[in-house]
């Protein structure tokens, strides 16, 4: 345990010293889009892009790099059978809390990379019903490096989750398109 705990502050301290190129610690906003699809049975989700905010932390070392991401938007719900649920004009507030592996493929400042990770998705439509469970993502992206202590990254993301909302099991496939900003340090 105590090796671990070692292995693990030299790495953690090499990573933030940028002793494997462009990487280290890093911290970032980030700002886009989701279009997350819900079957909900006889209710159908609108389908228009929604707005998307949140942050993220991360590691990167050598071609590897681990992240923690949160994110949270939120969507209406338009009903097809008004005699089963009524839920005109409710709001579907959703959060992604989660953790990432990345693999880049470095090229000079330009850091493609894919993406893969588990995390809890949270839906919470207004006066009806919540829940919380896991589920996994996959995706890819650009990180551009402008120095050695700042970065602009965009990413496509395909999120999915199994949801109970109401008694109805739901199947949650969510798209994300974001862009942020890496601090290094």
């Amino acid at each position: 345990m105590k090796k671990t705990a070692v292995f693990l502050v030299i790495l953690t301290v090499a990573a933030a010293n940028g002793l494997w190129g462009q990487g280290g610690i890093y911290l970032g906003g980030k700002l886009g889009f989701t279009s997350p699809r819900l079957n909900l049975g006889n209710v159908e989700q609108d389908q228009d892009l929604k707005f998307l905010y949140g942050a993220q932390a991360g590691m990167k070392f050598f071609n590897l790099g681990v992240e923690l991401n949160y994110y949270r938007t939120a969507h209406n719900l338009d009903p097809e059978d008004l005699m089963n649920f009524g839920w005109k004009e409710t709001q579907l507030d959703y959060h992604f809390l989660g953790l990432n592996g990345k693999l880049f493929f470095p090229l000079a400042v330009f850091h493609p990379y894919v993406t893969a990770g588990i995390g809890y998705y949270m839906a919470d439509i207004t006066d009806i019903d919540k829940d919380t469970s896991r589920g996994f993502n996959l995706g890819a992206g650009m990180e551009i490096h402008l120095g050695s202590t700042w970065a602009i990254c965009g990413e496509g993301r395909y999120n999915h989750v199994n949801l109970v909302l109401d008694e109805v099991d739901t199947e949650v496939r969510d798209f994300t398109f974001t862009g942020s900003v890496h601090f290094y340090f």
